[in-house]
This record gives structure tokens, sequence and C-alpha cells, in this order.
């Protein structure tokens, strides 16, 4: 990570060490549903490296039986944008650099 402690050299700096000292994964994606920046908590919890993951779309990281109706979901929220948690009212799951964590069953 280019900023320490140290050197904190603008606002961006600070965003940057608070997103990824969170201990939650926390990932950025453009309204393209492009991936533009991962914490290490992703790295972790998904088997990717960072650099594996920037530019990829986000549903790279969604079991491929959600994967189709995955970029319906996410326009539909960027039409009306608000905050609120991720999936709110819905399961989340994941899938894992090897394939792990389809979710749902079987």
């Amino acid at each position: 990570m280019a900023a320490t402690y140290n050197n904190i050299t603008s606002s961006e700096d600070i965003m940057r060490l608070a997103f990824e000292a969170s201990p939650d994964g926390m990932i950025v994606i453009d309204r393209k549903g492009k991936i533009v920046f991962v914490n290490s908590s992703i790295e972790a919890l998904f088997g990717y490296q960072r650099e594996e993951l920037l530019g990829q779309e986000v549903e790279i990281l969604v079991p491929e039986r959600f994967r189709r109706q995955h970029p319906q979901l996410r326009n539909h929220y960027l039409e009306a944008p608000q905050t609120r948690a991720m999936g709110s009212g819905r399961e989340l799951y994941g899938r894992h650099r090897d394939g792990r964590g389809g979710g749902g069953g079987p």
C-alpha cells in the first residue's frame, strides 16, 4: 500500500487506509460492474490476488446459479441508489477462486 500512517498526503490516502484496514471484505465497482478496488480481506475471502480482480466484472465473484440475474439486480440498484446493506433481504453467496461457495444448495 502506497500510503502509511506517517506519510498521508491526501484524503484519497486516508480513504484507502481506512478501506484497507477494514476487517470486512470491501469491493468498489464502477457503473458497468467492473471491479476498481478491493481490500485485502476480499483477497483472503475469495482466494484471488487483487490484480486478478481489478477490471473484472463483479459477477466473477457471484456463484454460477445467480450470475445471470446479477447484472439486472445491480442495474436496478443503480437506478435508485440508497444506503443499505448489500443484498438487503436476501441470502448472499460468493464464489471462491477454486469454485467453492456456490450457495443455495446443490
